[in-house]
């Protein structure tokens, strides 16, 4: 399964953050263990209920949360480029490949922390490259 886990580390407490949070502002790539990117998947069919809707949440002072983006499994490993469920690389487990997975995520907040507040401030977190090791990309 895949999550996003965001902390609010501000200096002074308070009411917390009000966090815009969509699925879809995640955005990941894998490349190979030459540095070459594995093209995107193109999509396919899908019966499932699609991206969770984009929502304010509220990240009280000196807190953590996680959120869900989509389901996966471990063999094969279901690697989502986005939070979109329809669209994924599926790596098995049994092999010695090498690949490396770096992603970020777009989120806005109020300025002032105020949920009556109309100004916002846009951040992209950028998150570690990730080594996994794994057989053949399969794009879905």
């Amino acid at each position: 399964m895949t999550f996003v886990e965001l902390q609010n580390v501000t200096d002074a407490g308070g009411e917390g953050i009000d966090v815009y949070f969509a699925v879809t502002n995640l955005h990941c790539e894998l490349s190979d263990a030459t540095g070459k990117a594995v093209p995107e998947p193109g999509g396919g069919q899908w019966g499932g209920r699609g991206p969770f809707r984009p929502c304010w949440l509220k990240l009280p002072y000196n807190s953590t949360i996680r959120l869900f983006v989509n389901g996966g499994r471990m063999d094969p490993l279901a690697v989502y480029p986005s939070g979109e469920p329809w669209s994924r690389w599926s790596i098995r487990k049994n092999g010695t490949n090498v690949y490396y997975l770096t992603g970020t995520l777009s989120v806005s907040t109020h300025t002032n922390s105020s949920s009556l507040s109309s100004d916002a401030y846009n951040a992209t977190l950028i998150f570690p490259k990730t080594k996994i090791i794994g057989g053949e990309v399969e794009a879905r």
